[in-house]
């Protein structure tokens, strides 16, 4: 089977200018899981290109969490969150399921129009551990 598992492309709080992104580890376990199990994932971000990554994710106990530091020392995993494809110009049809990667930056770039039809064009078959982003 072949999964899309989808990142937030905010690096910053709107207000505060703090640091945010994806939470490695809520990427590299799925990551491990599915392809472990031998399906197929494939990372796209709200808007294409680099995904930045949420800075205390990478912190010590919890990047040693599930492997994560293992994922992060490994430059051939990382090198596919450099440029990643838009969720827009992503044929949803390709994929059997959609993991919406958590993070803090869900809260500002997955309630555009792109993200909630990539959930509604998968239906059931989405699922994700986002931080509350309003998806009305």
């Amino acid at each position: 089977m072949k999964f899309l598992a989808l990142s937030t492309s905010v690096h910053r709080y709107t207000d505060s200018g703090i640091h945010t992104g994806m939470w490695l580890g809520e990427y590299t376990h799925f990551y491990d899981v599915l392809t472990e199990a031998g399906h197929e994932v494939t990372l796209a971000s709200v808007d294409g290109g680099a995904v930045p990554i949420d800075p205390v994710s990478l912190k010590t106990p919890v990047i040693q969490l599930g492997g994560t530091n293992k994922r992060y020392e490994d430059p051939e995993f990382m090198d596919q969150l450099d440029d990643t494809p838009a969720i827009a110009d992503v044929n949803l049809d390709e994929f059997d399921g959609i993991y919406l990667i958590g993070g803090h930056g869900t809260m500002f770039d997955f309630a555009v129009d792109e993200v909630k039809q990539a959930v509604a064009h998968n239906g059931r078959r989405s699922s994700g551990t986002v931080r509350r982003p309003s998806l009305r």
